[in-house]
């Protein structure tokens, strides 16, 4: 039976859930932020840092 603890803002919470819900938070972020650095560095790869999109307001040109 699992015990109710408080954390330091004196709230009362499960303490296996909330290791539980902490530690998968933390997973999913840490590889979150890989993938999306390998995806990154992929595009780069392309030469995507000096690709610009612009619409034609911005470059000064319109569509005939």
């Amino acid at each position: 039976m699992q015990q109710a603890v408080q954390d330091g803002n004196g709230h009362q919470m499960r303490s296996g859930v909330a290791v539980v819900i902490t530690e998968l938070t933390a997973l999913l972020t840490t590889r979150l932020i890989a993938v999306l650095d390998q995806a990154r560095r992929f595009l780069m790869g392309f030469g995507g840092h000096r690709v610009a999109v612009h619409t034609p307001a911005e470059s000064g040109k319109k569509d005939a």
